[in-house]
């Protein structure tokens, strides 16, 4: 497997390690024959060096020989695979071509992931292709070379990175080559119970368009029921469930979080500051509280939420036909938006012809209408591709409105750069919210302070 070397390369394993309570700095390897097996046991990876074990393993003769029909084989690493149900998936694929062999590497989480793919510049046992979540793209792009699909694409003409909807495609393209292409999203948007709308006196099929018209309705449910009227998920403890909903407030009142360049954060701007003053309203008004049910809108505790399409089959399963859901309202003078998260696909380039076509081929299926239309079912995602959204294979999500709702709401997802220390950031972020969601101090204490905070850290990463 052909990597580079790179200057950051202690730096970035000093972070990734430290989020898992490692140390160290591995260094760099070339690959050589003896296979890492990635092995699924209840939740736990193990890695086992093996030479002559034949269950799971890959061999240099494996990838490189192809004569008498052996198949090449291509080795696919990816976050939650277990999960998702790859195996089945990629067993499948396996039995219907004979040219091609997939290999799992599972891990259990994006952070897992990268420690895997990171460490494995020192074993040499580098995957072909690697599903890596958005955020993670630009430490990925420090650890090997990679094909750059604004040459792949083209020479086989099954697909344009125009195929590849709204801003998402960006967070790949680095200096200029298309390292990588959203493999599915997420996103957020309103749900609503139309029960809790019907006992407020409100029309469950006219959901609000307005900042103006969610504290409205938020304060109607909350004077007529009883209950929550809208929630942004501002007491939940992982602090991106939190960032994230400021951040989508922020987009909508056409705000950024910094530059294309990460030079400077732009949350001082008046957008950051109006929107942190229109979340505190509804906190003081009482369209909202700090003190949120458990489950709140499963329960059906609370009117509305802001919250990701991931929710949509707990949500549906809990109210059934009383569940609605829209694209989020918007201020006046604003526009539609929503952060979108998801995985992007890498091919590592190996130096070798035959094996870089066969990991085409893998992508070429991993991204195809049907096989889409599984990951997409089973993980509450929504494809990112004009050839799945319009596809056929898609005909029986669409038929859930509220799945609809997450699609039509791919186009509208925004691009912010993701740099290396996007996770401290977004942590200096909600620190900084939570003081002012209780009160510990003003909005614009709350707002300077995260400024300066997050542009420390911008500087520190520039060192």
């Amino acid at each position: 497997m052909k990597s580079k070397l790179f200057k950051g390369l202690c730096t970035f394993a000093a972070v990734t390690m430290a989020a898992a309570g490692l140390a160290g700095c591995s260094g760099k390897g070339q690959q050589d024959t003896k296979p890492t097996v990635q092995k699924e046991d209840t939740g736990q990876k193990e890695i086992q060096e093996s030479e002559g074990q034949k269950q799971g393993q890959e061999t240099e003769k494996e990838k490189k020989d192809t004569a008498g029909g052996d198949k090449i084989t291509i080795t696919f690493q990816r976050q939650s695979a277990v999960k998702a149900g790859m195996q089945e998936r990629i067993d499948a694929f396996n039995a219907s071509q004979d040219e091609i062999e997939v290999k799992l590497i599972a891990t259990t989480d994006h952070v897992q992931n990268m420690q895997k793919l990171q460490l494995s510049t020192a074993s040499g046992q580098a995957p072909n292709i690697v599903a890596v979540n958005y955020i993670d793209v630009e430490n990925a792009a420090k650890l090997y070379d990679y094909l750059d699909f604004n040459e792949l694409l083209p020479e086989y003409g099954d697909y344009t990175v125009d195929n590849w909807l709204g801003d998402l495609p960006k967070y790949g393209n680095i200096e200029g080559r298309q390292i990588s292409l959203p493999y599915f999203s997420n996103n957020l948007y309103l749900h609503y119970n139309k029960k809790l709308f019907k006992d407020a006196g409100l029309d469950p099929e006219k959901p609000p368009q307005t900042w103006d018209e969610l504290k409205e309705y938020a304060l109607k449910i909350k004077e007529k029921t009883g209950k929550v009227g809208f929630s942004w998920g501002q007491n939940d403890s992982y602090y991106e469930v939190n960032t994230w909903a400021y951040l989508n407030f922020v987009y909508q009142d056409n705000g950024i979080v910094w530059d294309d360049e990460v030079t400077e954060c732009r949350l001082g701007d008046k957008e950051g500051r109006e929107s942190l003053e229109y979340l505190m309203d509804l906190l003081e008004s009482g369209a909202s509280t700090m003190e949120l049910p458990e489950n709140g809108f499963e329960s059906g505790s609370i009117g509305m939420i802001l919250y990701g399409s991931w929710q949509l089959d707990p949500y549906t399963e809990a109210l059934g036909d009383d569940y609605g859901s829209a694209l989020m309202p918007v201020p006046e003078g604003g526009r539609k938006a929503t952060m979108a998260g998801g995985e992007h696909l890498m091919i590592l380039d190996s130096g070798d012809e035959k094996i870089n076509e066969a990991a085409y081929k893998v992508f070429k299926w991993l991204v195809s209408p049907e096989e889409m239309a599984h990951v997409c079912k089973k993980e509450g995602a929504v494809p990112v591709t004009d050839f799945c959204r319009d596809s056929s294979a898609f005909d029986e999500l669409k038929k859930n409105a509220s799945y609809q709702t997450s699609m039509d709401n791919v186009q509208y997802s925004v691009f912010y750069p993701a740099p290396a220390s996007y996770a401290e950031m977004s942590t200096a972020i909600y620190n900084n919210l939570t003081k002012a969601y209780f009160k510990e101090s003003t909005v614009d204490e709350v707002i300077d302070n995260m400024v300066k905070e997050v542009n420390d850290i911008i500087a520190k990463q520039k060192k």
